[in-house]
């Protein structure tokens, strides 16, 4: 798990102290080593910061070259045992035991075909000095973020946007779309992030980078994509349970590989249990794990992970997060996320995250469990009880919009989620209503223009796929991608600390979807119905058939004691991105408020 920083210029050569000064802004992702390689008169850079997992001898230290080909590469491949035996019978011969090695062999040997042969979380920068070409992949589920972005003729990429802004300079405005995305889906989707000119490689995506003696190209390739079989073939509920146990089991065993030791993260929940419970059985040391609580609170899972970490036969370690803690570590949220984030368990996060790294280097996590067992009220991501909040007080609109609003729950209720999802106009309702606030100022509204953010649920629409399938899939290229994995990465990276998640294999995801919706998920109010029965016996009843948690944050508990005022958006104000008479409307949303604190913040700091 590592930072990585490429960099490549038409006519402009990088001054080295600039390049390895925003390599170093990501030291946290990388403590253990640092590299970087340049050339074309230093028109070309690569940089990396290391965090060594696998092999941690110098000698896979990075950049790592193999001839002309250079890469730079974040994450771990799982499978790269098997691929180093595929190529080494083609031919090639290896000088370390790093998976790292595989990418510039398989680069070599299959070029762009290569991210689709990987299982793995990656993002990887490759650099071919012979044919001035690049290869940018980030991994199937995008659990390791890439993000790049091109000013004039010089091109950029990074793990985080504190080193593309580095090294490119400040000169990338408030993307102010951004505020649309974030009400309508409570953050901003990939591509794109809070500033303009600065995108993500999407999950699943590659970039090819080709560098002429004028000019550079750009493109963008989709490697992987989940397919629905044509004709799905019938399958029993016993055989659909033993494939998933095993599926299950293997991946798991494959997050395992590692030459440092490997912790886990455990809550009271069926991912996590199911997770430790796995590592536990094939591991002969006792795995550390690791919990947090929110002391005698109703709904603290302490409880229940002692009694899992008891059952398991774990080295166990808690920590009680209190609320002023909460409330102070909410402002370290654009430190650690370079642009406003939204979550407020992320505070929680970030603090089993310290904890875990503590004792350990790599940790296994539960996450997107939920989304690739169907573990939500589906359709939850299409249904009207999604519709976000925006009216206030009782005014002819308002009110207009609570009948309008009744009359589509109660379809959805009567009718059902595939009828309501089908009509055509429930996005756009969603969409429009967002716009009736009147929060923004005029020339915001206008720089706003006809964005429509409902783009991103339209982009990841399957032909073919049932209401629960279609709905699940959203689930996991929306919320999961953008939202979900971006605050595990950068909680546990804040620490130095590698998070794995053994349920986001791209082969255990498409054999699960693959699988009836009727056989993965019998009823409408059985969530996760066959990953359950998969672990009964195994699990306790009382995780089987408990409520969900994990390590949300109490409800009661505020971001910020004593929100309101305008001195907390001052600047929103003098910049003119809130209307005239905004904050009194501001004042009676508080989530609102919360995310408008936060773009105030960032302003604050120069970010925007």
């Amino acid at each position: 798990m590592c930072g990585i920083l490429f960099a490549v210029s038409v006519h402009h050569a990088f001054d080295r102290e600039v390049f390895e000064a925003a390599r170093d802004r990501m030291v946290h992702r990388g403590p253990d080593a640092a590299g970087a390689v340049y050339f074309r008169g230093d028109q070309v850079a690569l940089g990396h910061r290391r965090l060594s997992i696998i092999d941690l001898s110098e000698a896979a230290n990075q950049p790592m070259r193999l001839g002309h080909i250079w890469v730079t590469f974040n994450g771990e491949i799982y499978n790269y045992r098997a691929l180093r035996k595929e190529l080494e019978a083609v031919g090639c011969r290896f000088a370390t035991q790093s998976d790292t090695e595989v990418l510039l062999h398989g680069y070599r040997v299959w070029g762009g075909e290569l991210c689709s042969r990987l299982v793995g979380m990656f993002a990887f920068a490759i650099w071919n000095e012979a044919t001035g070409e690049g290869l940018l992949g980030r991994d199937h589920v995008g659990q390791k973020p890439l993000f790049y972005a091109q000013v004039g003729d010089t091109f950029a990429a990074a793990s985080e946007i504190k080193a593309l802004t580095a090294l490119l300079g400040p000169v990338f405005p408030l993307r102010h779309a951004a505020l649309l995305d974030t009400n309508f889906y409570d953050y901003v989707p990939d591509p794109y992030t809070w500033y303009e000119g600065i995108l993500s490689v999407e999950a699943g995506h590659y970039l090819r980078v080709v560098l002429d003696a004028d000019r550079l190209r750009v493109q963008s390739y989709r490697y992987w994509c989940f397919a629905p079989p044509l004709e799905p073939a019938p399958i029993v509920t016993g055989a659909a349970l033993d494939i998933l146990r095993t599926q299950v089991r293997e991946c798991v065993e494959s997050h395992l590989v590692a030459d440092v030791e490997v912790g886990a993260l455990l809550s009271g929940g069926t991912d996590s249990n199911c997770v430790v419970g796995e590592a536990a059985a094939l591991t002969a040391k006792r795995i550390n794990t690791f919990s947090i609580g929110f002391g005698s609170l109703d709904g603290d899972e302490l409880p229940k992970a002692r009694e899992a970490a008891s059952l398991f036969g774990t080295e166990h370690h808690e920590h009680v997060v209190t609320e002023e803690a909460f409330q102070q570590s909410v402002g370290s949220v654009l430190d650690t996320f370079d642009q406003p984030f939204f979550d407020t368990s992320l505070v929680p996060m970030g603090e089993v995250s310290r904890l875990a790294a503590e004792s350990v280097k790599v940790v296994l996590t539960g996450d997107g469990g939920d989304e690739v067992f169907g573990g939500y009220n589906y359709g939850w991501y299409r249904s009207p009880f999604l519709e976000p909040r925006v009216s206030d007080g009782l005014s002819r609109q308002a009110i207009r919009e609570l009948i309008e609003s009744a009359w589509e729950r109660a379809y959805y209720l009567i009718a059902g989620s595939g009828a309501w999802a089908s009509r055509p106009n429930f996005l756009k309702r969603r969409a429009s209503r967002l716009r009736t606030l009147r929060l923004f100022a005029d020339d915001v509204a206008t720089a706003i223009g006809e964005y429509d953010p409902k783009w991103a649920f339209e982009a990841h629409q399957i032909q073919g796929l049932d209401p629960f399938r279609q709905a699940q899939w959203l689930g996991i290229k929306l919320p999961l991608v953008s939202k979900m994995l971006v605050k595990v990465d950068r909680c546990t990276m804040a620490h130095s600390l590698e998070s794995r998640a053994p349920f986001l294999s791209p082969q255990l995801i498409q054999s699960i979807l693959d699988l009836p919706s009727e056989v993965t998920n019998p009823s409408s109010n059985w969530f996760k119905g066959l990953f359950r029965q998969s672990l009964v016996g195994r699990l306790p009843d009382s995780v089987l058939t408990g409520k969900k948690r994990g390590f949300s944050t109490p409800k009661r508990w505020r971001p910020i004691d004593g929100i309101g005022g305008e001195a907390s958006l001052n600047l929103c104000l003098q910049r003119n991105l809130l209307s005239a008479s905004a904050m009194a409307r501001i004042e009676r949303l508080p989530k609102l408020h919360w995310k408008l604190m936060q773009i105030n913040e960032a302003m604050k700091l120069g970010l925007f």
